[in-house]
């Protein structure tokens, strides 16, 4: 299991990832390229704060 910290999994869920899902590298696959650079940024966001 994968544990995400709260901040994580509102990003993750906001670009519509379910952080609960089985395997990251699954789910990596799904990801579009905007949706990679949409969490890239938030957290990069979240991290300066």
């Amino acid at each position: 299991d994968i544990n995400y910290s709260a901040q994580d999994k509102d990003i993750l869920t906001a670009i519509g990832y379910r952080p609960d899902a089985p395997s990251r590298d699954d789910n990596r696959e799904k990801f579009t390229p905007a949706q990679n650079m949409i969490y890239t940024r938030r957290r990069a966001g979240l991290a300066a704060q």
